[in-house]
């Protein structure tokens, strides 16, 4: 995690980079980067990734990258844009943990490429600004179960 006082480092993954009309990928990118630093993070870059972009899917992949990256934070980043219209997900990892700090998802049936991008920009410095506020994320009372492969205990039906 970062010291006190210094700003939140994130790694930004494309899991599924968006490709918008016009070769927009970047746009997308520039985007979520730009709202990662109006939310006061910093993004931080790998040359090369200890594993392929698209195969990082998981907690563990997260804090690995993250680790070698030297980020607070791991962003996923994943969605697409067709016939006018978009979805996208974004996951706000602790790199520190490996746990899901927040997670957004983003859709518009007819939207422009404008539309979508200020839409994600506005969302993710949010997600950001609250959780950068918050600090390290505590993980959900849930995962404890996960991680000792027990099932979790059900109420009994109220009928």
């Amino acid at each position: 995690a970062a010291a006190a006082g210094s700003k939140p480092h994130v790694l930004i993954l494309e899991t599924n980079p968006i490709v918008v009309p016009g070769g927009g990928a970047r746009t997308v990118r520039d985007a979520v980067e730009s709202a990662v630093k109006a939310a006061g993070g910093e993004t931080v870059h790998l040359r090369r990734l200890p594993v392929p972009e698209a195969a990082c899917i998981d907690a563990a992949c997260f804090a690995r990258v993250g680790a070698a990256a030297k980020a607070t934070h791991v962003m996923r980043v994943d969605g697409a844009y067709a016939n006018e219209g978009y979805r996208i997900v974004v996951e706000l990892w602790s790199a520190g943990s490996g746990v899901l700090a927040k997670g957004d998802s983003l859709r518009c049936e007819v939207c422009t490429v404008k539309e979508m991008l200020a839409t994600a920009r506005d969302q993710v410095t949010t997600l950001c600004a609250r959780q950068f506020r918050k600090g390290e994320a505590a993980p959900p009372r849930d995962t404890w179960y996960r991680h000792r492969r027990a099932k979790p205990p059900y109420l009994p039906a109220r009928w």
